[in-house]
């Protein structure tokens, strides 16, 4: 018998409407970070949503997370969180990221210290499904939360 604890947690597992927000009102890279943070502040799995920030944001410094194609994957390997969580903003103007990069869809990801092949898997998926432009442009058109999280899961099971 497979140990669940043990399996590395899908993208799909942890894609969640009520942690999408498609209209960022963040005018900086902070900013959105903190706002999509705050999105996860009621998940059972966040020990600490102002920590949890301050740890992205730093990450995020350290070492940019920015894509060529307007998207951003910052993360945090942290203790504020018990298991992997995700937060999803789009802004259809755009957020100033790193290198003054306008970055139009941002995927805030907190993983335990201990979870190192969620985080790998998660990043992994998101990078591959990222770099396809079909599943790009969808994302950017998609009217819901409902509609973004159904393309997430339904690009995952053809390009993750």
């Amino acid at each position: 018998m497979v140990d669940s604890a043990n399996v590395p947690k899908e993208l799909a597992d942890i894609v969640f409407e009520a942690q999408i927000k498609l209209d960022l009102q963040a005018q900086t890279q902070n900013e959105a970070l903190c706002e999509l943070v705050g999105l996860l502040a009621g998940n059972k799995s966040v020990i600490n949503a102002g920590k949890l920030c301050k740890d992205v944001i730093a990450r995020e410094a350290l070492s940019p997370t920015v894509m060529q194609n307007g998207t951003a994957l910052p993360h945090a390997r942290t203790s504020t969180v018990r298991d992997i969580v995700l937060a999803v903003g789009r802004s259809r103007s755009g957020v100033l990221f790193a290198k003054k990069t306008p970055v139009h869809l941002i995927f805030v990801i907190g993983t335990p210290k201990n979870a190192v092949a969620d985080y790998l898997v998660c990043v992994g998926s998101l990078a591959r499904l990222l770099r396809n432009a079909e599943s790009m442009g969808q994302l950017m058109k998609a009217d819901t939360a409902s509609e973004f999280a159904e393309i997430l899961r339904n690009a995952m099971i053809h390009h993750g």
